[in-house]
This record gives structure tokens, sequence and C-alpha cells, in this order.
């Protein structure tokens, strides 16, 4: 008899004769105070999932006792009492004993852990500062969880022994969302076989910043000077501040000099202006607007890095073309994924509870301050007087309670992406003073470019909504989508 775990998840395998096997299944359930039948893993499985099931029942039981005590609670669950942590590792250590391997590690991976009791977040947490040697937690976590009002700092100082490593699980710039996502489509690509051996650039094509090569086929360096000179002299024809800025800097907007930093800085501004300004859109117009939210740049920063998100828009885009397509893809085939992809996300926030299991209650909707705070970026961006750097990112100051909570929720949700470093383990004890910006996701609904610049205070924003409803200006972008989508 011998036990082997094995595995494509795992790192090795197990193999104890029969005789030890039968004395390590004995010694883990008078650990665990389980009842076995027959000293075997089967047996230990067995009575593990009665385990389980006599705690709902057991549960049950006890939230219809009048006058329910503590003392209660142990004598019906018995097993109540053993710490989980301890409990785990001397059934490890049996393991391993019996294997031949004292000081193997073995590692414990807790998903969604924001939805865990408080009390057994404490436990977990502070284990990851312990100096366990056999127990390595994995611990995934909502970045504004009530897990980050708990404080570590009277578990000691960090040291070599007791510390731990923390991954933030979302990418505050694009490079780093477009390396993660190269290294998935090459990953992925295998499975449909016209695109294999191509790049992510060959299917997708390039994404259009104004300054760049929209279709990426290598255009000309004289094809794409035309196209900015011809944003410049466009947006400069119908904008009167633009074109007060171009003589103030003294540019020329027919022959935009692409050596000055100033005028790389402002060129993908202009063209996403010019696209944007203005109540009637001419064709080449809607041309560049479907050209802004598809192109493999596009696609990599809309999906935040997001494996789900980034996978469901690529099989979406894939299911709707033929083998025998040219490739990059058509335009308009990806702008349709990305759009239900968008849609849909912010659906799902128009609808999203504003209490949430994790603990957070707040009276604010979450999607009309995500609303709020698109539609201020798409103004500046648009409608007021241009100036060469327009805030795209928000910083979080003096604002109100019930606005901080909807906030929280956002962040958790992926609707709101963090600038800044997490003040504790595993998320954020107070947004006070951090820099965040709207999710790429979110740029299609509230027109907005797939870039994060200069911040603005977020109680600016509210002031700003607050004053534009008091003058009777629309405030809310809320039927952006539907302008938008009307152009394609």
């Amino acid at each position: 008899m011998s036990c082997a775990v094995s595995g494509e998840d795992c790192h090795g395998s197990i193999s104890i004769p029969g005789p030890i096997l039968e004395s390590v299944v004995v010694e883990i359930a008078k650990a665990w105070k389980l009842d076995v039948e027959i000293a075997s893993m089967g047996s230990l499985e067995t009575a593990l999932a009665f385990r389980m099931l006599d705690i709902h029942s057991g549960a049950l039981e006890l939230a219809a006792k009048p006058g329910l005590t503590l003392s209660d609670v142990y004598a019906r669950l018995p097993y109540a009492t053993l710490p989980f942590d301890v409990a785990l590792t001397v059934g490890l250590s049996i393991i391993d004993r019996a294997a031949k391997r004292i000081d193997h590690k073995w590692a414990l991976l807790l998903d969604e852990f924001e939805i865990a009791h408080p009390s057994l977040q404490r436990r977990v947490l502070g284990s990851l500062r312990s100096a366990n040697r056999k127990l390595l937690y994995k611990v995934a976590l909502a970045p504004c969880g009530p897990h980050t009002s708990e404080s570590l700092d009277t578990l000691g100082p960090p040291s070599h022994k007791n510390d731990y490593k923390q991954t933030n699980l979302w990418h505050s710039e694009k490079v780093s969302a477009l390396r993660f996502c190269d290294q998935l489509f090459h990953s992925r690509v295998g499975h449909h076989k016209p695109l294999a051996g191509k790049t992510p650039t060959q299917v997708f094509g390039r994404t259009w910043e104004g300054d760049s090569d929209e279709q990426g086929n290598g255009a000309r360096a004289s094809d794409r000077l035309d196209k900015l000179s011809q944003d410049f002299l466009e947006l400069r024809s119908k904008d009167q501040s633009f074109a007060r800025f171009l003589d103030e800097k003294h540019l020329d907007a027919a022959s935009p000099d692409t050596s000055l930093s100033l005028v790389r800085k402002i060129a993908p501004l202009v063209a996403f202006r010019n696209a944007f300004r203005g109540a009637v859109l001419s064709r080449k117009s809607r041309k560049k607007l479907l050209s802004v939210y598809t192109g493999w740049e596009a696609l990599a920063s809309i999906s935040e890095g997001n494996p789900r998100w980034f996978i469901g828009m690529v099989n979406m885009i894939i299911s709707r073309t033929r083998e025998t397509d040219p490739l990059p893809i058509d335009r308009s085939v990806q702008h349709h994924a990305i759009e239900q992809t968008s849609e849909a996300f912010s659906a799902m926030l128009q609808t999203a509870a504003t209490e949430q299991a994790m603990g957070i209650t707040t009276t604010k909707s979450v999607y009309e301050l995500l609303s709020t705070i698109g539609s201020y970026f798409n103004r500046r961006l648009v409608e007021d007087d241009f100036i060469e750097e327009i805030p795209l990112s928000f910083e979080v100051s003096h604002i109100d309670g019930e606005i901080e909570k909807a906030l929280r929720i956002a962040i958790n949700l992926g609707a709101v992406v963090s600038l800044s470093d997490p003040d504790e383990m595993g998320g954020f004890r107070t947004l006070e003073g951090k820099r965040f910006r709207l999710a790429y996701l979110l740029a299609p609904e509230f027109r907005l470019p797939l870039r994060s610049t200069k911040s603005v205070s977020l109680s600016t924003i509210l002031s700003d909504a607050t004053a534009s409803r008091r003058s009777g200006r629309r405030a809310d972008a809320i039927d952006a989508r539907h302008r938008q989508g009307a152009l394609f």
C-alpha cells in the first residue's frame, strides 16, 4: 500500500509504504479529532467530508438555540477549539516525517480571502510574519477589504525568518500590462492555427495615438507627419484656444516640428481632441475614433493585464474572423469585442451593490462616482481650453466618508486602478494622499485616452460636478457610450 501525490500543478510526489501510511492516517485523525473506520487516505478524506457536513448542521442547530454561549458551541463542535494553522502544520509534519523529509515546506493557497471571516483573516495575516518554517501562505486579497484595518505592527519587525513579499495584481503602468499580455498571447496563440508564429501587432495591428502608424504597416515618416499636420490644422480651425496655444508657443500647425519635445508631448492629445471635438463627426474622424480603442496596444491596455478580460476579448475577436481573413484583424471586429466588454463591465458597475460581503457599506452610487470622474476628465480633454497636459488621474484628499467607501468598492471591483503603493499588507488602510486612475476598460464608456497623466484632487472634481449641476450644465457622461456607439 502506498500514497502518491503528483500532477501538473504539483512540484513533487510522496511515496509512503502501507504500514507506515496506516500509522500516518491514525496520527492525523487523532490530531484533527476525526473518526476513521479504516486507516487509509480514502477514509481520511471521507472523515473530512463528514466534518464539513457536521459543521453546517451544527451551525444550524446552534443558530436556533436561545441564549447561546461559547460553551454550547464547544460542546456541539468540540473540534472548533483546534487552531487551523497549528493543526495543519501538525498534519503536514506527520506526513513529512513518514516520507523522511523533515525540512520540507508546504504552500497554502487562499484565493479571494477577503470574504473569509475577519478573525480568520487576522490569524492568517499574523502567520505571514511568523517564523513557521513548515507552511508558506499565498494569499489573494482585495485591496480594500476589512483586512486593511488590521495592523501588524505588534507582530515584531520583519527579518529574514519572518517576513512576507507583496505582489500587486494590478498594473499601474501600461508597459507592465503590455509585457504580461504579450506573454499570455504567445502562450495561447497555439490554440488558433492560423495565428501560429504571428506577433500580436501582426494579428491586431498598432493602436493609433496621433503620431504613430495606426495600421501598423510601417508607414513612412512623411505619411505620419502628414497625418500629424492634418490633425493640427483641423483642430486649429475649430478650436480658438488651440490656435492661441500654437501662437504662444510659436508652433506651425502646417508643419509641426516633431524634434521638439512639446510637439511629441501634445500630439496624442491633439489627435484625440480633434477626433472627439465638434457635434458633427466626419467619416475620417469616425475612422480615427475606431482606431483609438483597437490595435494591440489598446487591447492589452484595456484588459489591464487581467487574464480573464484579455482572453475573453481575444476569443471574442477571433471567433468573429475566418481563417482566410487578412491580418491585421479588421478594426470593426476588434471594436465590437472591446465595446461589448466595456459595456458589460459598465452595466455591472451600474448595478453594483452598495453593501458588499467584505464589510463596506455606502449610500453613494459607485457608478455615479465613476461617471462624475470620467465626465470631468472628458470635459477637460475635449471641451475646455487647450492646455499641454490634461489631468487624467486623481488624488484623494479630504473627501466625504461615503465617497471614500464607494471608491473602495470601485477599487475592489477593478474599476479604479491605484498608481500608489498600498500602505498596509495587501491593501489600503487609508486612501488619503493616494493617486488613482479609472480603469482603461472604462475609457470607451467615458471617451478617454488610454493614458494617465498628472493628477487633480478628487475634491476638485466633486466640487466641479456640484457647481455644474447648480449652473444647469450636464456633469454626467452616462449617455456618452450611446453617442459614441452610434458612430460605428
